[in-house]
């Protein structure tokens, strides 16, 4: 009974500790409001006239309104590896400073 317990136990906390690590919550939000800003654009150039496609302020318009969107997700990614990286020299520097 002993064993079943802490295997139990052991899975679980492996588990959670997955859980955290993948940040599944974050990356699915993030994912949705960059699916859904690029949904809405795509409607809204659908939506538009042929007249209104030809002109380069809209045409303008979507190619930024699209770039924004990716580079914001781009930057959730890069600022995500500085703060792992960060996190992890941190705590390389702390058990440097117990073992002095």
């Amino acid at each position: 009974m002993v064993r079943w317990v802490v295997l139990v136990t052991a899975a679980a906390t492996a588990f959670t500790s997955w859980i955290e690590f993948a940040d599944l919550q974050s990356k699915t939000e993030r994912y949705t409001r960059a699916v859904s800003a690029l949904t809405d654009l795509l409607d809204w150039w659908r939506a538009l006239g042929e007249v209104e496609k030809a002109s380069k302020l809209v045409i303008n318009h979507l190619v930024r309104t699209t770039e924004t969107i990716i580079t914001e997700e781009l930057l959730a990614w890069t600022s995500i590896g500085s703060k792992d990286k960060e996190e992890a020299t941190n705590e390389d520097e702390e058990d440097d400073s117990k073992n002095d």
